[in-house]
């Protein structure tokens, strides 16, 4: 990694340190204040000790600075250290008179439009905190017309809670606390008024010049989804797209093209460039190039509405187009850790979004093993030469993902190889027509033949991408791949490009031990692997769950037409498991943590000689549990979603009035008996 600042590197590893600890364990503001005081003053010593000599002590003084940095960065961007957050607030009444600004439309549900709102007041106090809004669409002139910007003033229920129905589920309530939302509401009709008026900021004004940028492209005949596919190439809006035409952008491999990103930057930024060539390469002149092409990108990423992705994009390409100005001939892994390093002190909590890391190592491995790969052969034709170095930057990219996708999507595109060298060459060509596109509707001077031209060209791809996703046997799903392996692959990946870029026997046995390490990995997983009992979060049955030892799934319902398709697609992913069956509810089960007794509309459970560790009540039984909590004093009651809320309420009064320990699956998910 030639030019490669290491100092830059050890800063960024410190940092990344840092947030994860904050992530894992919180710390006061009181004792990180003192560790960073203390890992300052370290580090003043060590620099002036060894002032002009090279220590190890000075790497490790700078390491720990910016851990005990990253750690207080981390700490200090949680919302809910604002006194005036809404979860910091009195006790919310069941229904509350809330102001909310409507901040970033997502991509609606079924049958519901949804946004993240920010509270300005929760009964007439000033609040702050993001919240989730679903949205029910309807003919009505109160839910349509909403957009990013628009005031509401909303009568409803705030959920703080995102019950999980099973394990090894999308864990929706982290996603959203790491995005900084904490809350979540369900509008009814006519349960919100939307004002007149409509906060005004820069970010907002952005949304309203790209609403009348889609206002212009919407005078003129456009498929729905070529509008689609170019909101989100130039606009950064991905909202419009239908979930089939999503899917099989997923499907094929090629998702990354609708998430503006480094490769739109990039594009953009040659345009540029390549626009400016006739003011020379004067001193003067390039420092005017570079204020002209900062500009465009930054202009570009504000518009599109400042992603993670476009963020990382633009600051690497600033760094590297003020290297190359300057003649500061640095390698491209420097500008990769600035942008980071800037990046991750803005915003710490980009490090856990699964876009950031996904982007930094397609474009790690991409300067990394592309010149390893590209060496293996050079074609002299350039047509011949052009697609093996497409070739190789798709291997690169895919290859560099992969533990990290197959970790968190457990897929595998099968085609993405042939999906990249169709789609990638005409990206480019796609991108600048459309900013054409763009520039001519506003102006009014849009030739009818050119949008047709541009139209038939969009459906030409889609039509291309969904052949592509329609080849099932070439997608891999439900892919076993745990948080271990991701290390362990990218110890191989790693041996592997070491031997491509020099075929040498330390190499060569390097590849051999790593590869040797993948399926010992496995083995001892499995062998570690020991018996699971779950009750599951589902709405009107009870459904539990029992992974035993020799790797053999177990549901015992009350509803033989459950559909398991999800939960047991968690299942299969996450564990080596051999068969998966059914069975009927029995009364009494022996789980890993004592015996489990299930207490349903029968009202039955003086038994004798038995003493539960766990009661589950089902079924919304009539009992008095004053009496069923005097038979069993040291049980532990939990409810699941098959009671009635009324009585759930009621058991979870009398247990916290009597300090018993109480479940709700409705409110806190399943419930592990591990």
């Amino acid at each position: 990694m030639k030019g490669l600042n290491t100092s830059l590197l050890l800063i960024l590893a410190g940092l990344i340190v840092g947030i994860v600890s904050g992530k894992l364990h919180s710390f006061s503001l009181s004792s990180i204040l003192l560790a960073q005081a203390t890992a300052f003053i370290f580090f003043l010593l060590i620099h002036l000790i060894f002032l002009r000599k090279k220590s190890v002590l000075t790497g490790i003084a700078a390491f720990l600075l910016f851990g005990s940095i990253g750690l207080s960065v981390y700490t200090l961007s949680s919302p809910l250290l604002s006194e005036q957050h809404y979860l910091n607030q009195p006790k919310i009444t069941p229904r509350a008179n809330l102001v909310i600004v409507l901040d970033e439309q997502l991509a609606p549900g079924n049958s519901q439009a949804r946004f993240i709102g920010k509270m300005l007041e929760l009964n007439g106090k000033t609040t702050t905190g993001k919240v989730l809004l679903s949205i029910p669409r309807d003919t009505s002139a109160n839910t349509t017309n909403l957009e990013t910007g628009n005031v509401l003033y909303v009568n409803a229920s705030l959920q703080t809670e995102f019950p999980m129905q099973a394990p090894y589920q999308f864990d929706y309530g982290s996603y959203l606390r790491n995005k900084g939302i904490f809350g979540q509401i369900r509008l009814e009709r006519d349960s919100f008024i939307k004002f007149t008026e409509k906060e005004n900021s820069s970010e907002y004004s952005a949304h309203g010049f790209r609403s009348y940028l889609k206002s212009k492209l919407n005078r003129y005949q456009l498929s729905p989804d070529t509008k689609a596919i170019t909101y989100a190439l130039l606009l950064g809006e991905r909202q419009d797209l239908s979930p089939q035409l999503r899917q099989s952008y997923v499907d094929a491999g090629v998702i990354h093209i609708l998430a503006v990103s480094g490769l739109h930057v990039g594009i953009l930024m040659l345009l540029v460039q390549f626009l400016l060539k006739p003011l020379g390469n004067s001193k003067k002149t390039r420092l005017v190039r570079l204020l002209i092409v900062l500009t465009t990108i930054w202009l570009f990423a504000i518009l599109t509405g400042l992603s993670p992705s476009v963020l990382r994009a633009a600051t690497m390409f600033s760094f590297l187009q003020i290297g190359l100005v300057y003649s500061q001939r640095r390698s491209g892994y420097n500008a990769l850790i600035a942008s980071a390093l800037i990046l991750l002190l803005i915003s710490p909590r980009l490090l856990f979004e699964v876009g950031f890391q996904l982007s930094y190592a397609a474009v790690f491995f991409i300067m990394w093993l592309y010149p390893k790969i590209e060496n293996l052969w050079l074609p002299k034709p350039k047509i011949l030469r052009y697609y093996w170095q497409l070739i190789c930057v798709s291997l690169a990219a895919q290859v560099g993902v992969l533990p990290l996708s197959l970790y968190y999507f457990h897929q595998f595109p099968g085609l993405f190889l042939l999906a990249n060298m169709v789609v990638l060459p005409i990206l480019g060509f796609i991108l600048i027509y459309g900013i054409g596109i763009l520039i001519l509707a506003v102006l009014n001077l849009l030739p009818d033949f050119l949008i047709r031209v541009y139209d038939f060209i969009l459906q030409l791809l889609n039509s291309f991408i969904e052949l592509i996703a329609q080849a099932d046997p070439f997608i891999l799903k439900s892919i076993y791949f745990p948080l271990i392996l991701i290390p362990v692959c990218y110890m191989l990946i790693f041996c592997l490009g070491r031997l491509i870029q020099k075929r040498n026997y330390t190499r060569l046995s390097g590849l051999l031990i790593a590869g040797a390490i993948l399926p010992l990995t496995l083995l001892v997983l499995k062998l570690k692997q020991k018996e699971e009992f779950y009750i599951l979060n589902s709405y009107r049955t009870t459904s539990l769950a029992n992974v035993g030892s020799s790797n053999h799934l177990v549901f015992h319902l009350n509803d033989e037409k459950m559909d398991l398709s999800r939960i047991t697609k968690g299942f299969t992913e996450n564990l080596q498991l051999q068969n998966i069956t059914t069975e009927r509810l029995k009364p009494i089960y022996n789980t890993p943590e004592g015996p489990l007794l299930l207490v349903d509309s029968l009202g039955i459970y003086e038994l004798n000689e038995l003493k539960p560790q766990y009661i589950l009540l089902i079924q919304s039984p009539k009992i008095n549990l004053d009496r069923l909590i005097t038979y069993f004093p040291q049980a532990i009651l939990i409810a699941d979603a098959s009671n009635y809320k009324s009585y759930v309420k009621r058991w979870e009064a009398t247990c916290e009035k009597r300090k018993i320990p109480f479940h709700s699956t409705y409110e806190k998910g399943f419930y592990s008996l591990e």
